[in-house]
């Protein structure tokens, strides 16, 4: 260990006993282990490959190394047999969905149909099929379409304040009460009718005094998507932030570099801003990636300290118990991306490979989450933080949103917008590609078990709930109805058209 690491790690310490902060550290423990096969994967090249066609015949190839993936590094995979599947009959269920013409297959027709053979069986948003670039999810995510009828909450019962000639004020609501999503710009107990669907759908009908009617409903859209935005603006009592990535490029361009800056703005914002009355931080669009931007702003926020580094380590997987699977798939997918990016533990991964090829078993660890306490009393920061998301945000950016309901308090942070993409229940991705097709296979090696103790989350596909719904349209007048700063509702005039 070296002096500096050593002069590093006392700092921390130091810094960490000054503010009383008590750490339990997780402890991950081996609960089975199962031998399995030994088989190279293949890993994917810098340079894109893609194939538009190939022979039929190499299909069942392909297919045979996808099962293998499946049972022996994917950690969804004992879902997937609870739910029904049997490896044993997918490769036939899927070539009898194929029709070749001079035995050639498209690609995409052969991803197609293995992406609808597993839908019965994956809930997991982080699966994906990837071919040519295009992303395949096997689950289509839900959400909102909208009415343009408001409803009142009065005792238990929902009556129609206003109907907007589609239906009369005052009636009785009588279909199901999870198509109303509260609404509070639009009064106290106010609640918009909707729908949440995984179809697009132009109209349904809802049952008012005992009648059908026919609701037209309107999908909001999202905003326009963009690689990096990062934006800052202030005003006396509030600031508004923009994240919409979490993730950094590739090392060593110039993208990386400029994205490493903006997480470094981004973070000392938590310092800069600590005294703001209001803090809107932006996560619309943000599908994840790291997780220490989020983690490092928060520190700051709390404690006022400079705590990015020790919370980079304190991951998700941290804070909740977890499977995690380590396979031979798990270990060639590593090994190949340190001998790629020249990694300074190479001849670790070097040397797990080869201990599973002499003795190649799948390990299956569980955590026990560490308990944290450096959320004590005082906090610093004492105003109310605003975060915005929408169907884009994702992954590591719902990771944010949660993680800041358990830090400052359902009190203390609003949650506004649409629900999220729904794609935080697996984490650490790995990334290979069928011998064959060159399809590209991303599947996760764990599982997070404790996502449904947050009381927002609603599962793979359906997300978030926020606290505050709001379309594009009333999204700044929501944010003022909780500032009540003008002069910020002033230079958030667009928010609701894209990124400020």
């Amino acid at each position: 260990m070296s002096k500096k690491f050593l002069i590093i790690k006392m700092f921390f310490m130091a810094a960490l006993a000054a503010v009383k902060i008590f750490f339990v550290f997780a402890e991950e423990k081996l609960i089975k282990t199962e031998p399995c096969i030994y088989q190279e994967v293949y890993v994917i090249s810098s340079a894109a490959e893609y194939k538009s066609d190939m022979d039929f015949k190499f299909c069942r190839d392909d297919l045979k190394h996808l099962c293998y993936l499946l049972s022996t590094g994917y950690a969804g995979y004992p879902e997937m047999v609870q739910k029904g599947f049997r490896i044993e009959n997918f490769t036939e269920d899927v070539l009898s969905g194929l029709n070749p013409k001079n035995n050639s297959i498209t690609t995409d027709t052969f991803l197609a149909q293995i992406a609808l053979n597993l839908k019965p069986y994956i809930r997991d948003r982080h699966f994906l099929l990837i071919n040519n670039g295009n992303a395949t999810y096997i689950q289509n995510k839900k959400i909102v379409y909208w009415s343009d009828i408001y409803l009142e909450k009065k005792d238990k019962n929902f009556f129609v304040k206003d109907g907007k000639g589609i239906v009369e004020n005052g009636v009785h609501y009588s279909t199901d009460f999870e198509t109303l999503f509260y609404y509070p710009l639009k009064g106290e107990n106010v609640f918009r009718l909707g729908f949440l669907s995984s179809e697009p759908i132009e109209k349904k009908e809802f049952e008012f005094n005992g009648k059908n009617v026919s609701v037209p409903l309107y999908d909001d859209e999202s905003i326009a998507e963009l690689p990096i935005k990062y934006k800052e603006i202030e005003t006396p009592d509030s600031a508004y932030l923009c994240m919409n990535f979490f993730r950094l490029p590739d090392y060593n361009t110039v993208q990386y570099n400029g994205a490493e800056v903006m997480f470094e703005k981004f973070i000392e914002c938590g310092e800069k801003f600590v005294n703001k009355k209001n803090i809107v931080v932006d996560l619309r669009g943000n599908k994840g990636g790291w997780l220490y931007p989020s983690f490092g702003f928060y520190s700051f926020l709390y404690t006022g300290r400079d705590m990015r580094h020790y919370l980079f380590e304190c991951r998700i997987e941290d804070f909740m118990n977890y499977d995690f699977l380590y396979s031979p798939a798990y270990v060639l997918h590593y090994y190949n991306l340190a001998c790629i990016y020249n990694w300074n533990n190479k001849n670790d991964w070097c040397n797990e490979k080869i201990e599973m090829r002499k003795s190649p078993v799948k390990k299956i660890y569980i955590n026990n989450p560490r308990e944290i306490d450096y959320l004590y009393e005082p906090k610093k920061f004492n105003g109310k933080l605003i975060l915005l998301i929408d169907r884009k945000t994702a992954s590591a950016g719902e990771h944010a949103v949660l993680f800041a309901k358990r830090i400052f308090g359902d009190e203390n942070v609003i949650v506004v917008g649409e629900n999220s993409m729904g794609c935080a229940s697996y984490s650490a991705g790995i990334r290979l590609k069928l011998p064959c097709s060159k399809i590209v296979v991303s599947f996760s090696p764990m599982k997070m078990h404790e996502m449904d103790s947050f009381d927002l989350w609603n599962g793979e596909n359906t997300g978030i709930f926020p606290d505050y719904w709001s379309t594009r349209e009333d999204l700044n007048e929501l944010i003022y109805s909780i500032t009540q700063d003008e002069e910020f509702r002033v230079e958030l005039k667009s928010i609701g058209l894209n990124y400020l």
